[in-house]
């Protein structure tokens, strides 16, 4: 009886680190500020919007096209808004590729900025979904945006 209690025990304990492993690593909880289902494709032309409190933001990487296995840089420009950009999320769109988060920081010009790398994957098109994350009096938004990387 003892052993059938701390074998339960421990099938328990394994269900419970599965289950906190999977929230721990679930996207949090934002509001979609582009629910309108138009959404720019930010590796054509910097994309811009407005803001839910009637400000703007410009969602921008460079260089384009955007390139593989090279520094890729994003920039975020606010005006007139109390949402600050946190950070950008790159997941692929027709084949898992993990979770690309790139954290924003303010330079002297008053930009948000980020780099990263995107990877080759094995398809030689490949669909990206870039979400950027912003804050505002303890509220999370997201915004997402598009792009598409050609493999040589």
């Amino acid at each position: 009886m003892r052993s059938f209690l701390f074998a339960l025990a421990l099938v328990a304990l394994a269900v419970a680190g599965y289950i906190g492993a999977r929230l721990w690593q679930s996207a949090p909880a934002a509001q979609l500020l582009n629910n309108d289902g138009v959404s720019c494709n930010i590796g054509d032309a910097a994309c811009r919007h407005a803001t839910p409190d009637g400000g703007m933001l410009l969602l921008d990487m460079s260089p384009r096209p955007v390139p593989l296995m090279q520094p890729v840089g994003i920039s975020v420009q606010v005006a007139n808004t109390s949402l600050v950009p946190a950070y950008v999320e790159i997941t692929g769109l027709n084949m898992e590729m993990g979770v690309n988060r790139v954290p924003l920081r303010r330079n002297a010009e008053g930009a948000w900025v980020g780099e990263t790398i995107i990877p080759v994957c094995s398809q030689r098109h490949m669909q990206w979904q870039a979400a950027l994350f912003l804050q505002s009096a303890g509220k999370l938004y997201r915004l997402n945006e598009e792009f598409d990387t050609l493999r040589p």
